[in-house]
C-alpha cells in the first residue's frame, strides 16, 4: 500500500462549495447548534467486496489507520486566508443585509477545533461502517472530504496508479465530446475521486482544454486556480428540515413534508439570491406542492437539479409541475426560462443523449425553454482502470429524529429501517 498523504490546514478547503453555502445558510437561520449525525453507506458493497478480494489486508491495521486519518482531518483548524476566500465568495451570492453576518461566521470558523465524535467499524462480513455526530455547524463540512479520503485510502492498495498522461488523454477526449455536444460542464468529482493527485491533474487538464470557462465545485482548486467555486444545494438541507419539523420520530406525513420543503426553500432564499433545488428528495411531485406555496418572487429565484430518475423525462416532470401550479394557461414569465442542472452519474455519452433530446424537442410557444448545466463527478476523477467505490454519506439523525431521502427512484431510499414503512405509507400515492 502507498502511504496516505499528510494534511495541512489548507485541506479544509478541499471540499465542495455547497457545504460552505449550506453552513452559512444554517448559521444565518439560527440552526448551527442543532445536534445531528451522519452515516456512511456503501451502496453496492464495494468496500466489502474489496476486502474479500484482498484477503491479505490486515483489518485491524486498516481500521486503526483509517480512523486516525479521519480524526486527523477533523482536528485541522482553518488558515485565516482560506476563510477570507470563503467569505469573499459568499459575498457574491448573499442577498442584501446578510453580508453583515459574515464576520461572526468567520469568527466561529476560526474558533477552537470542532467537537465531532467519529465511530468507525470494519469487518469482512459487514464492510465499512462510519457514523459521526456533533453540532450541524461542526459536522457539515466532513461528508465530502471523508468520502474522498475513504476512496483514496483503498485506492492506495491498488498496485499501479494511473499515469498522469493517461488521465490527461482521457480528459482531452471527454472535453472534446462535451464541446461537440455544446454542453456546459462543471467538474463535481471530489467525493469519489481516485486520489487528490488525480483530481488536480483532471482539473488542470480541463483548464488546459477550455481555459477560463473551466469550473469546479472544489473550493481549494478554485482558490488555487483563480476561479469561483460552483455548487447547488444538497439533499441534506431538505432532509434536515423534514426531520426537524416532524412532530415525532416515526410520524411521517406528506403534508408535514410539504410544509418543511416550503420552509427550507424560504430560509435558503432569505440568505441567497437563488437556488438550484433538488426536486427528488421527497419526489418531484411533492416538491411542486411546496413550490406552489412560495410567493411569485421566490418562485422566480428557484432553478432545478435532477439527481435521480430518467433525465429525458425530467423536463416533462418540471413542465407538469408548472401546469399543476399555474394551470394550463400561459405560464408566468419567470417559468418560461428556467435552468436545470443534471448530476446523476453523467458521462459524455449520457450528456450527448440529453443534449440531442433537447435539440429535437425545442420548447413550444408558451412552454418553458430550459437551459441545461451538467455537474460531472466520478466520470472525470475516477473513470480509470479500477472500479469506483459507490459510497455516500447522508445526514442520518436530527436531534432524536431520523432523516430520510426518498428520491424519484425507489431503490435510492436512504434512511433508518424503522422509517421505511411510515415513509412509503405517507408517499404511497405519489408517482
Amino acid at each position: 500500500m502507498r502511504p496516505f498523504r499528510n494534511f495541512s490546514p489548507h485541506d479544509l478547503l478541499d471540499n465542495d462549495w455547497y457545504k460552505f453555502t449550506m453552513q452559512f445558510a444554517m448559521f444565518s437561520n439560527g440552526l448551527a447548534d442543532t445536534n445531528v449525525s451522519f452515516k456512511f453507506k456503501d451502496r453496492k458493497g464495494a468496500v466489502k467486496a474489496f476486502l474479500t478480494s484482498h484477503p491479505s489486508i490486515p483489518l485491524n491495521q486498516v481500521k486503526e489507520e483509517l480512523a486516525g486519518i479521519l480524526n486527523a482531518y477533523a482536528a485541522l483548524q482553518f488558515d485565516e486566508r482560506d476563510i477570507d476566500f470563503v467569505v469573499q465568495e459568499l459575498k457574491k451570492a448573499v442577498v442584501a443585509g446578510k453580508d453583515t453576518l459574515l464576520e461572526s461566521y468567520k469568527s466561529r470558523m476560526m474558533a477552537a477545533a470542532r467537537s465531532v465524535s467519529i465511530d468507525l467499524s470494519l469487518s469482512k462480513e459487514d464492510g465499512l461502517g462510519l457514523e459521526y455526530s456533533g453540532s450541524w455547524f461542526d459536522t457539515i463540512l466532513f461528508e465530502v472530504p471523508f468520502l474522498a479520503i475513504i476512496s483514496e485510502y483503498f485506492n492506495n492498495y491498488q498496485p499501479t496508479p494511473p499515469s498522469d498522461e493517461s488521465i490527461r488523454e482521457s480528459i482531452r477526449d471527454k472535453m472534446a465530446q462535451y464541446t461537440q455536444s455544446n454542453a456546459q460542464v462543471i467538474e463535481f468529482g471530489t467525493r469519489r475521486r481516485f486520489s487528490r493527485h488525480v483530481h488536480e491533474i483532471v482539473f488542470d487538464a480541463i483548464v488546459h482544454e477550455i481555459g477560463t470557462a473551466a469550473l469546479t465545485s472544489n473550493v481549494l482548486l478554485s482558490k488555487q486556480r483563480g476561479s469561483s467555486p460552483k455548487g447547488t444545494c444538497a439533499h441534506e438541507w431538505f432532509m434536515f428540515y423534514e426531520a426537524a419539523h416532524r412532530t415525532s420520530n416515526l410520524q411521517v406525513t406528506r403534508a408535514g413534508t410539504i410544509s418543511s420543503l416550503q420552509k427550507s426553500l424560504q430560509d435558503w432564499l432569505s440568505v441567497y439570491s437563488s437556488i438550484f433545488a433538488l426536486t427528488d428528495v421527497f419526489r418531484t411531485n411533492t416538491f411542486f406542492d411546496a413550490y406552489a406555496l412560495l410567493s411569485s418572487e421566490l418562485q422566480a429565484r428557484v432553478q432545478f437539479r435532477c439527481d435521480s430518475g430518467n433525465e429525458l423525462d425530467y423536463c416533462g416532470w418540471i413542465q407538469d409541475g408548472f401546469e399543476k401550479v399555474y394551470g394550463k394557461a400561459l405560464l408566468p414569465a419567470h417559468a418560461l426560462n428556467k435552468s436545470i442542472m443534471f448530476s446523476n452519474s453523467l458521462s459524455p455519452k449520457k450528456v450527448a443523449e440529453i443534449q440531442a433530446w433537447h435539440a429535437a424537442h425545442a420548447a413550444k410557444s408558451g412552454e418553458t425553454q430550459f437551459s441545461f448545466i451538467y455537474g460531472v463527478g466520478t466520470n472525470f476523477t475516477n473513470d480509470l482502470q479500477y472500479d469506483t467505490l459507490d459510497i455516500v454519506i447522508k445526514i442520518h439523525r436530527v436531534e432524536d429524529k431520523f432523516a430520510f431521502k426518498l428520491s424519484d427512484v425507489g431503490s435510492k431510499f436512504v434512511g433508518a429501517e424503522e422509517l421505511k414503512g411510515p415513509v412509503h405509507n405517507a408517499f404511497a400515492d405519489v408517482a
